[in-house]
């Protein structure tokens, strides 16, 4: 499943309420325009196989510094049919649990688990952090410093820690 939106959207439905019945501190990732990849491995490519059905790759694109999303191995798009990009790339690992008969899953996205973090045509290994639900997940290098992101489109990929991971350079 896929969701957008921006901290604008969120303000305006906030609005809605009055601001009465929603109290919402905002804390969010760190950003730096001078934000460099050097301290990862050097990775063109990534693919996620969700099912024999579902494959989510990502092709890094060193001339425009970004991420172009593929669907089955096809160029995936927007409505007015835009390749779908990105600057940052969140993948975080999760526990999860089949809940019914239908196949529904259960994501565990409190708590401290795997990640990677993709920049600039470099991946970054650690982990992310989640105390409670009211915070925003964060994501950690191997020596637990918070990661600085480019400014611009971050992704999260919310990935059953079952799945597999494929890295090209």
């Amino acid at each position: 499943h896929n969701l957008f939106t921006n901290s604008k959207n969120w303000q305006t439905v906030f609005e809605q309420f009055n601001n009465s019945q929603i109290k919402i501190k905002w804390d969010g990732w760190q950003f730096d325009q001078n934000s460099t990849a050097s301290d990862g491995e050097a990775v063109k490519n990534i693919s996620v196989t969700y099912s024999n059905k579902f494959k989510i790759s990502w092709q890094y694109d060193g001339v425009n510094k970004n991420y172009v999303r593929y669907i089955n191995g096809l160029k995936d798009s927007d409505s007015f049919g835009r390749d779908i990009v990105t600057n940052n790339i969140l993948i975080q690992y999760v526990y999860t649990q089949v809940l019914d008969s239908q196949g529904r899953l259960e994501l565990s996205t409190i708590g401290n688990k795997e990640a990677r973090v993709l920049k600039l045509g470099k991946m970054i290994r650690g982990n992310w952090k989640k105390d409670s639900v009211g915070q925003r997940t964060k994501f950690y290098d191997a020596n637990n410093n918070q990661i600085n992101l480019i400014p611009g489109k971050t992704w999260v990929m919310v990935v059953p820690d079952s799945v597999i991971l494929r890295v090209g350079n």
